[in-house]
């Protein structure tokens, strides 16, 4: 199918920490206000909030209704979805990590899963032999130093992603160590850090000649920023290209369909490199990503 013709997945990337509207403290609903005072530090508190806020003014704005009416239902798993109320087909997802967060809408299952690139992997030491494959695990140890960390991020927000679109949460998957992601091979990743990371690389490597990278134009909306962090240029181009892996497609551990509840279907994983921010999109069909800049 051409790419024009795929179903489109629009992925708005929240500001946490910018300003928002004072009467959106009134759009959340009573248990979100409960699970917000359940942190902490009052930073992580108004971040949720605003994660909500944010939730809710997007899927509001597709409903034409008000943020404050949307309602939500979860799977026996704990998926949230739209409340049958709204008689709309409308799929959603949200991640978020620090100050970021980010919704994927479009119209059938959606996993998202989001990693700020930038930030030491203190844990990968101890998880990766949790989570990987053995057939992962040794192509992630046989690849150089300076491409394990992206390797080890691409690996984790697809298998994420793609437990999110099936309606299940790492916990239930017993280990992720028996889901294959797909992990690209070492010419693919290095293209990848050339086009938005090359000081990532080691002069070896950053000189490293390459045949054409593995990128697919996108569309991006968005060009100020009024917040208090650093956007990912791509969303403050003019002529954006969405730094893409090729779609891979996950399929179902087969380990795990003998207790499987239902079928599970394959999916196709898109991920997106924004500069300082990985961000993996996973649903049943090919489609195709479109990124934003949320505001009020």
């Amino acid at each position: 199918m051409p790419e024009a013709n795929l179903p489109v997945v629009d992925c708005w990337r929240i500001d946490l920490d910018a300003p928002r509207p004072p009467e959106s403290d009134h759009w959340i609903a009573a248990p979100e206000h409960t699970r917000a005072e359940r942190f902490r530090f009052e930073h992580l508190q108004r971040r949720y909030r605003a994660t909500r806020a944010g939730l809710r003014t997007l899927l509001a704005r597709e409903l034409h209704t008000s943020p404050a009416d949307v309602r939500f239902v979860r799977s026996p798993r704990g998926k949230p979805s739209l409340d049958p109320i709204h008689q709309s087909t409308l799929h959603f997802n949200l991640t978020h990590s620090e100050h970021v967060a980010w919704v994927a809408l479009g119209p059938q299952e959606l996993g998202i899963d989001l990693e700020v690139l930038g930030r030491a992997v203190k844990t990968l030491d101890s998880l990766v032999h949790r989570i990987t494959t053995p057939d992962e695990l040794a192509r992630l140890l046989a690849m150089p130093e300076a491409l394990q960390e992206l390797a080890f991020l691409l690996m984790w927000t697809r298998k994420e992603s793609t437990l999110k679109a099936w309606g299940e949460g790492i916990s239930s998957m017993g280990s992720l160590n028996t889901l294959d992601s797909q992990l690209p091979d070492v010419e693919t990743l290095i293209a990848f850090l050339q086009q938005q990371h090359p000081d990532r690389l080691g002069p070896a490597m950053a000189a490293h000649k390459l045949a054409a990278p593995p990128r697919q134009p996108g569309d991006f909306s968005g060009r100020e920023y009024h917040g208090p962090h650093p956007i990912p240029p791509a969303l403050l181009t003019d002529h954006p290209e969405a730094h893409q892996l090729p779609q891979v497609l996950i399929h179902y551990p087969d380990v795990r369909l003998p207790t499987a509840e239902g079928e599970r279907p394959p999916l196709y994983a898109t991920t997106l490199d924004l500069g300082s921010e990985l961000i993996t999109v996973s649903s049943p069909t090919p489609f195709r990503a479109r990124i934003h800049r949320f505001s009020y």
